[in-house]
């Protein structure tokens, strides 16, 4: 099979078009996809529900003592298994939750080193159902477990509201 080089594809094509034009459609498949489906926001709200349930997970392994990695594997469960009613999905960043000097630095992975009380935490995590991801925006937070058990304003994912 002869090789064809693009300036004779491109000519070909020229050639083939005849009085037509080509313009330039580079976002056109971005702009289509902003237009969600009844369908569509349906599954959004579904990835909310489990971005809801990985959060709290999350919360409630941020524990001293306990091994980010462990903690994470936790997290990765609740994405995958959903909620009793759907299941999850695997999100297109794995999650994300450095403490004390890892901080620092943005999209570090986990580490086996344990958590210890009164640390930073950064938090980046997601919910996604059949691909459609709800993600948390980044939080960091000063961990203090007790009083963060009582805060009402702790947070929470505004696709589910």
């Amino acid at each position: 099979m002869p090789t064809i080089t693009r300036q004779e594809s491109d000519a070909e094509l020229k050639k083939t078009l005849g009085k037509d034009t080509l313009a330039n459609g580079n976002l056109l498949v971005n702009w289509v996809r902003i237009i969600k489906s009844e369908a569509e926001i349906a599954l959004m709200s579904q990835a909310g529900k489990i971005a809801e349930k990985v959060m709290a997970t999350a919360l409630d392994n941020l524990v001293p003592g306990k091994r980010e990695c462990d903690a994470v594997a936790a997290v990765l469960k609740a994405q995958a298994s959903g909620t009793p009613d759907f299941g999850g999905d695997y999100p297109a960043i794995v999650p994300m939750m450095p403490t004390g000097e890892k901080t620092s630095a943005p999209h570090l992975t986990w580490t086996d080193d344990p958590y210890q009380a009164n640390q930073a935490v950064n938090l980046e995590l997601a919910g996604c159902r059949h691909r459609y991801h709800c993600p948390h925006r980044p939080h960091r937070i000063s961990w203090d477990p007790i009083r963060r058990r009582s805060c009402p304003t702790w947070p929470t994912s505004p696709w589910t509201d």
